[in-house]
């Protein structure tokens, strides 16, 4: 396997297995075959992951907390859900919702943010003011 990081020279590894988990838009294979290489088999892995983000504007007084993932709790009757909440340039936090098969989120904001208290309330007690 030869790769160029960003910042540095071109480094050749032994390999007996390289997954390009770059997801379906990856270009990994059309470069090994425009490099002359040949080009692998794909195989896709269905998860059947559905998902929206959105981009708010951060509000100091519910949290300073940089980064947050949470998933609903296995077995509590719910379909299996996840959430993350990630600090973004601009004063922004961008947010996502998930959820597998037929559970799908909206792209209604309304639905967005109930989706979001109610998967993933945030207990007072983990709250901070910054002000």
């Amino acid at each position: 396997m030869r790769y160029q990081p960003t910042d540095g020279p071109l480094v050749t590894e032994p390999a007996d297995l390289v997954v390009d988990a770059t997801g379906r838009s990856s270009r990994l294979s059309d470069w090994l075959g425009a490099a002359g290489w040949p080009q692998p088999t794909m195989r896709r892995m269905p998860i059947k992951l559905n998902y929206a983000s959105a981009l708010l504007k951060q509000d100091p007084t519910i949290s300073a907390i940089g980064i947050s993932i949470a998933q609903n709790q296995p077995g509590s009757g719910q379909p299996p859900r996840q959430g993350g909440v990630l600090a973004v340039e601009g004063d922004r936090w961008l947010v996502l919702v998930a959820g597998y098969a037929d559970d799908r989120p909206t792209r209604d904001l309304a639905d967005f943010r109930k989706r979001c208290r109610e998967d993933f309330p945030i207990p007072a007690s983990t709250c901070s003011s910054t002000g």
